[in-house]
């Protein structure tokens, strides 16, 4: 940790200076505003960029931010932290009692109790993963006004044309204290803010917020932005105070952006010289699937769901230039979805062309055992694959045009490659029933060899998603927003356009099986347990080859099983590639001995094996053609 008086800090001069404000992660910068930046930069304009979460880090520390920035969506913990030198709130908000009850009983270890009220996100205590205390929180909140009040000045004696802030999430308030604060000290400057909260209609909640702000920029700004920046300069009226943007239909030609102003300013504060760094970085906008079926809980995107994508070439181009000037080889994807057809232009050509990297990339999870060994040469990939569910009924009530087979055959190839898949587990899904959880509880136990979700989780339903969009449809009544913005935010804000996350009212058969939830949520405790410690000690289910049509499978799971067992080929087959029940001959004995799951009508296999074998048996078996249906989409 560090004090003001330690911190540094550069604001060299500008047509404009945006700043980027907490909870926004530490470790990578901002891709939104570094590519205005360099929009604006090719248009012959200078923009600085203060990235004061940095700053706000060093003052508490590299680990309170982190939690900071991953507190439970509905503590608005980063609004609340910034209410006060915003908007005159108490310290931690409106209702800081009631909040602080919250993190109280967020607190306590997990007891296998879940509440629609106490999701068991709120409740989780990883290894590792310190406690929240009432003491930690108010000391937070004493920096977060600290700060404001120091740097402000800082901003203003540069006399900057323009200063803007951007929101994403959380980050309205701190934007705001640092703007106003701004604006007291030097009337003149144009004050400005853009961002995820900026979309469509909640411009216009943000712009509620606050008399100070002159203009807010909503949707995708490249033009706009550079416009406006004209405009100023010849002493034009830039327009509305809502400036409204226009999708970008030529990603090539976008300039690539730099960020060395990001690395110089995380390299100044010794508090957070550990810090593992990234970069981010853009290959397509918009989501291919949602255009076709919009998944029912996603709200990116907001209303402009059209896919645009960069061609392979100016994808590698761009990243070779970027990664030459960083000092990380990490690379984080910012796209929603992955374009499908880089799994043949793009994934082959980056060992090659760019070296090993790790990347972090959101696809959808209907990838092949040979798309997943492309992605795992890549160096270290970590994918985000869309996994909420592990039974069918449940993917079809969220539109992810995906089985639970799939979902499954995605692990167990991750797996073999050693590529790492975040996902989690949904409950309280408008319209679900109880026997779905029952069977993934049932199949959760069969799969702890397999990489564990981070949790379950229940449903938010969130704006320009179709729940938010069309709660008719769904049985959703009395939608309104989560009640911490009313505690984050003045009285006068327009909260059903300012809020992101919303509640309502609808039929769910998981909230009337609290104790089903439990279970699964103890479940996957056991499974995390299970993969702590040394990666050689994990359960396995593997199978290897032990001679001319012999197999021998070890199982680990601690389901009572035998730990060593011999397979005969067509064994080995059931338990590797499976196929329909009634057309794969040792189904029954797979399926009864828990090596492979009956999902779908299939026998769905289980066991991982070395990649060789598996490519081997699944490109000589009979049922090869169907085995393969696991890459194509699934017309809902």
């Amino acid at each position: 940790m560090a004090d003001l008086a330690s911190l540094s800090i550069h604001l060299p001069e500008a047509d404009c200076l945006l700043v980027v404000p907490p909870a926004a992660r530490l470790n990578w910068p901002s891709l939104g505003v570094h590519q205005l930046q360099a929009c604006a930069r090719e248009a012959g304009f200078e923009v600085a960029i203060l990235y004061l979460n940095v700053l706000y880090g060093a003052l508490v520390g590299a680990k309170p931010y982190e939690a900071i920035s991953i507190a439970p969506t509905d503590w608005l913990l980063g609004e609340r932290l910034f209410a006060r030198v915003a908007f005159g709130a108490p310290p931690l908000g409106f209702a800081s009692d009631r909040f602080l009850a919250v993190v109280a009983a967020a607190n306590e270890v997990w007891t296998g109790t879940v509440t629609q009220e106490r999701p068991s996100e709120h409740t989780r205590e990883e290894e590792g993963e310190p406690r929240i205390l009432r003491e930690d929180l108010l000391a937070w909140e004493a920096h977060a006004f600290a700060l404001v009040e120091w740097v402000a000045p800082r901003i203003a004696e540069r006399h900057y044309p323009v200063v803007g802030a951007t929101s994403h999430f959380d980050q309205t308030a701190a934007s705001l204290a640092v703007l106003s604060r701004v604006k007291a000290l030097q009337p003149q400057t144009r004050l400005i803010m853009g961002g995820a909260n900026c979309e469509a209609e909640m411009a216009m909640g943000i712009h509620s917020l606050s008399s100070d702000l002159d203009h807010v920029f909503s949707g995708e700004s490249e033009e706009t932005f550079v416009r406006f920046l004209r405009d100023v300069r010849a002493g034009r009226d830039p327009g509305p105070p809502i400036i409204q943007g226009a999708p970008c239909t030529d990603l090539d030609a976008l300039p690539t952006p730099r960020f060395e102003e990001y690395f110089a300013q995380v390299g100044s504060q010794p508090a957070l010289a550990d810090s593992e760094l990234w970069v981010e970085y853009e290959t397509s906008r918009g989501c291919w699937w949602g255009q076709k079926h919009h998944c029912t809980f996603c709200g990116f995107n907001a209303l402009g769901m059209d896919f645009r994508e960069k061609s392979a070439d100016r994808v590698l181009e761009q990243l070779g230039e970027i990664l030459a000037s960083a000092p990380t080889r990490r690379i984080q994807m910012t796209d929603n979805i992955m374009p499908y057809r880089f799994h043949q232009t793009l994934i082959p050509r980056i060992p090659q062309e760019i070296g090993e990297v790790r990347i972090w990339y959101e696809m959808k999870a209907n990838l092949s055992l040979s798309q997943v060994k492309n992605l795992g040469d890549t160096g270290e990939m970590t994918i985000q694959a869309g996994i909420e569910a592990l039974d069918t009924e449940l993917t079809r009530l969220t539109r992810k045009g995906i089985l639970a087979r799939q979902n499954v055959a995605l692990l167990r190839y991750a797996r073999i490659v050693g590529m790492k898949v975040q996902w989690n587990l949904l409950w309280g899904l408008p319209g679900d029933t109880e026997q779905p959880y029952r069977r993934t509880l049932d199949l959760l136990p069969k799969l702890r060899h397999l990489g564990p979700p981070y949790m379950l989780t229940h449903l938010i339903l969130d704006r320009y998603s179709p729940y938010q969009l069309e709660p008719d449809t769904f049985g959703i009544t009395d939608l309104q927003p989560l009640d911490c913005y009313a505690d984050a935010f003045p009285s006068h804000a327009d909260l059903e356009r300012l809020a992101y996350h919303f509640q309502g009212t609808y039929q769910s058969g998981s909230h009337d099986a609290l104790p089903l939830m439990a279970a699964i949520n103890q479940e996957i405790e056991r499974w995390h347990l299970a993969w702590r410690g040394d990666p050689r000690k994990w359960p396995t289910l593997m199978v290897s080859r032990a001679g001319p049509g012999r197999y021998v499978l070890v199982d680990t799971r601690g389901l009572g099983k035998a730990p060593t067992l011999y397979l005969n080929d067509a064994q080995a087959r059931a338990v590797l590639v499976g196929g329909p029940r009634e057309r794969v001959g040792a189904a029954e004995w797979a399926i009864e001995n828990t090596y492979a799951a009956d999902l779908d009508g299939w026998c769905a296999p289980l066991a991982v094996a070395p990649y060789a074998l598996l490519t081997d048996f699944e490109a000589r078996s009979a049922d090869a053609v169907e085995a393969g249906r696991h890459i194509q989409v699934i017309s809902l």
